[in-house]
Parts: structure tokens; sequence; C-alpha cells
């Protein structure tokens, strides 16, 4: 966790608080999917992410098939609602 911290620690300081308040969602769960995928990849972890207002993050084992048979049978049952996809 240090490693992450010190990754991020310098360029923090040099933020100018004003527009730091303008959020890009988007981008904003990019870096934190990303870094979560930083640390779960050595464990051989996948993320799926349940899309909604408030998202659900799911950690599973990393095996295409069950990763898509979970997938496949959230979206038949609540799909078009609130997806889930593979964050990739």
């Amino acid at each position: 966790m240090r490693a992450f911290f010190d990754m991020y620690e310098e360029s923090d300081q040099k933020i100018d608080p004003e527009p730091a308040h303008a959020y890009d969602f988007e981008f904003t769960y990019s870096v934190v999917f990303n870094n979560i995928k930083v640390f779960i990849e050595p464990y051989d972890l996948a993320l799926l992410v349940i899309e909604q207002e408030n998202p659900y993050w799911l950690l599973v084992p990393s095996n295409e098939e069950l990763i898509d048979r979970i997938i496949t049978t959230f979206n038949e049952a609540f799909g078009n609602e609130e997806p889930m996809v593979l964050i990739e």
C-alpha cells in the first residue's frame, strides 16, 4: 500500500483546489479501477462491476468460463436495469 501512496504523494501536493471539485466520474472510475487491478492481478482475480448510480464491485477468480457464467446469469435477471461488466 505504501508504494501506491508514494506514486501520488508528490503530485497531490501540487493540485490547485479550485478545479479539484469538478468531477469527471468516468475518469475517476477509470483511475480507481486501474489501481484496483494493479493490486488484484498478482492474486489472479478479476473485477466485476454492477453499473448503477452507486456501483457494486466484486472480486472473483480470474476464470473466463466462471466470469462469463456470472455475467450472463446476472444480466439475464437484471441486465437492462443494472448490467454487470468485467473491467479489463
